[in-house]
């Protein structure tokens, strides 16, 4: 089971066809949802289901908030169903803005709701997420589908390029399909464009290719033709440069910090 982070539905499926001759069978994995605030598990879904990606059109995603078909030769997202709610947990989805509930296929933030969901930490300090009512403010972007939750990212990493909400999972998924960049290793995050003219998108690699400005143009040309966004920068860097958690996780605020300057 993995719902600790976003999943990747072309790193799981790499992972599952590379395990199935060793017995580990394709529908054994579990893609969940969960947050230590909420005592992890949130949403898990039936048992041998495997990996199933709801697929929406990208621009519909990024520019209204609304998760539709592709329409035919347009580009489309895929991303994976994360479950129904555990036993007596409950989810509602909210506008971002207003607070008010969304309806199904909307993207809003989603809140959790249960016996299981904290009301602190260890060192006495209440969740600054929380609301009066009970309900945990995640700061996930999420819509739901026929009863099951989608998760789009994190609100507070999300990158607004001339209207257009762009999740930089997106732009590190195509930057870490480039040839020459190292599995795992790509990390985007938010720089002013030149000219005042706001919100643009860095990108930083990892490679231990010796021609960096090759995999600098390489990594432009494929977030500019899977993203339809041109990088402000791209930043080609040995390994072990790009921050991560103690866990593995990419730390965006921080290498913004980093390399932004």
């Amino acid at each position: 089971m993995s719902g600790g982070e976003q999943i990747d539905p072309d790193a799981i499926e790499a992972f599952l066809t590379a395990a199935a001759p060793h017995g580990l069978g394709l529908r054994r994995f579990l893609p969940g949802y969960g947050l230590a605030e909420a005592t992890f598990a949130v949403t898990v879904p039936g048992p041998m289901q495997g990996l199933r990606v709801d697929e929406v059109d990208a621009d519909s995603l990024a520019r209204e908030g609304v998760a539709t078909p592709p329409a035919p030769g347009a580009p489309a997202r895929p991303l994976p169903l994360l479950g129904r709610p555990t036993a007596q947990t409950s989810l509602r989805f909210v506008d971002p803005v207003s607070h008010q509930p969304l309806p199904d296929r909307t993207i809003g933030k989603v809140e959790v709701h249960g016996p299981a969901v904290s009301i602190g930490y260890d060192d006495a300090q209440p969740i600054e997420e929380g609301s009066a009512d009970g309900w945990l403010r995640t700061g996930d972007l999420s819509y739901l589908v026929d009863g099951e939750l989608v998760l789009c990212g994190r609100e507070k990493v999300l990158i607004i390029v001339g209207g257009c909400n762009i999740y930089p999972e997106d732009v590190e998924r195509a930057a870490g399909q480039t040839p020459g960049v190292r599995a795992g290793n790509a990390v985007a995050f938010p720089v002013s464009r030149p000219g005042g003219l706001g919100e643009g998108v860095a990108v930083a690699v990892e490679s231990r290719v010796p021609d960096p400005d090759a995999v600098r143009r390489a990594v432009t040309d494929r977030v500019r033709t899977t993203i339809g966004i041109q990088p402000v920068a791209v930043y080609v860097l040995p390994a072990g440069s790009i921050p991560k958690t103690p866990s593995g996780k990419l730390q965006r605020a921080e290498a913004a910090r980093r390399f932004a300057s």
